[in-house]
């Protein structure tokens, strides 16, 4: 992970960039009652109260500041301190996450905490450890020119291939949908390429067409600030900003089939908030020990 070259948070400097980071390393620190911060570049109240909670919990300020200096005490501690990942989200930050999910939608139980022992290398990236380090080496080069968190990135691809990062994994439910982002025929041929092509790819090789990919989102949606946005670029980007309670596939509908396993509550119509909280799930776990790298 990168490190803040400029203040951050009460009375700092703030640049984007340095925000990031900030808000990146700390929600790898929130507990499993502190929803996720939104990684908006932007020192908002939510981030300055973050940064004392983790100055009181964490690095035992009597006095938390609320600010983070690049040399500071309590940047070296959000560096190299062991950090809280859940390994499922509890109900209580469920609720917060997806407040306006339907009230029938079905609950995720806890599964406890795991201390992670994370920063002795500062790239480490959520999923990591699953990948080639040349793999690794070129996300995070990809997600910098995309101005989107590696971390993001590789959780997406994690989810579209079960956790393989391969390029020929094909889609389960049936579809055209292909390797790391599950390319379907007609963005392939957007992209110049098809996907038998793809398929042929190292997934090294079809990173390429990921970045080319997200290139033409962002072009229309501007920025991809969130996990939700820059999954949502990916399943249906009109989702991109909603809110959790707006519908997006509703069974009898070709979208509805190949993402049923996203119909949490089983009511036949798929919801931002149900795709936020499986991506959620997904996020916790590729920055578990194992996975992290």
């Amino acid at each position: 992970m990168e490190r803040i070259k400029s203040s951050v948070g009460q009375g700092g400097r703030n640049f984007p960039g340095d925000v990031a980071i900030v808000q990146a390393l700390l929600n790898r620190h929130r507990t499993s009652s502190s929803p996720l911060l939104e990684e908006d570049k932007v020192a908002g109240g939510d981030t300055i109260n973050a940064i004392k909670e983790f100055q009181t919990r964490v690095v035992k300020m009597p006095r938390p500041d609320g600010r983070i200096d690049p040399k500071g005490h309590t940047a070296e501690f959000l560096y190299t301190s062991p950090t809280m990942v859940t390994v499922q989200s509890t109900v209580a930050y469920l609720n917060a996450l997806v407040a306006s999910v339907q009230a029938a939608a079905k609950k995720i139980t806890v599964s406890g905490l795991l201390p992670v022992n994370l920063f002795s290398q500062h790239n480490n990236i959520a999923w990591g450890a699953k990948v080639s380090p040349e793999f690794k080496a070129k996300v995070i080069k990809i997600a910098k020119n995309l101005d989107i968190s590696p971390d993001f990135l590789m959780t997406c691809m994690a989810f579209e291939t079960k956790e393989t990062f391969r390029a020929d994994k094909k889609n389960e439910a049936g579809s055209s949908g292909t390797g790391l982002i599950q390319f379907m025929k007609d963005t392939a041929v957007d992209l110049e390429t098809t996907t038998e092509k793809l398929a042929a790819m190292s997934a090294v090789q079809q990173l390429d067409y990921v970045e080319k990919y997200f290139k033409g989102r962002i072009k229309t949606y501007k920025q991809l600030n969130t996990l939700e946005d820059v999954y949502f670029a990916i399943l249906h980007p009109p989702g991109i900003g909603k809110k959790d309670d707006v519908v997006l596939f509703k069974e009898g509908t070709k979208e509805y089939m190949p993402n049923k396993g996203l119909d949490k509550n089983k009511d036949k119509e798929i919801t931002v908030g149900e795709v936020a909280v499986t991506i959620r799930k997904m996020y916790a776990k590729g920055l578990q020990q194992g996975y992290l790298g």
